[in-house]
């Protein structure tokens, strides 16, 4: 199977779930990509403990990455404590700007 096909594959699953379990794995990719390479690399390891564990229903899927979608967001809201925030940059370059 090449590239294009596996896509289109992935995207006609995607489709085909309920709207609620596609809006928690955008929420997930989401945090994910918006995550410290730290809580990132976390975040890799906890679904594939999930995935081991092999859930017998539903709920303890959806249990599962809505605590692994939590741990992503406190991550990203930490890291957004301590790093100097994106949105300050236009007001900054305003202030130095020679008018």
């Amino acid at each position: 199977m090449d590239t294009t096909d596996a896509i289109l594959k992935l995207v006609r699953t995607f489709m085909g779930l309920p709207r609620d379990d596609q809006n928690r794995l955008l929420r997930l990719i989401d945090m994910l990509s918006m995550a410290p390479l730290a809580a990132q690399q976390r975040g890799h390891e906890l679904l594939r403990e999930l995935i081991d564990s092999n859930p017998q229903s539903k709920l303890e899927c959806v249990d599962g990455i809505e605590e692994l979608i939590e741990y992503l967001e406190r991550s990203v809201a930490n890291a957004d404590d301590h790093s100097p925030s994106w949105s300050d940059l236009p007001r900054l370059i305003a202030r130095s700007t020679i008018q």
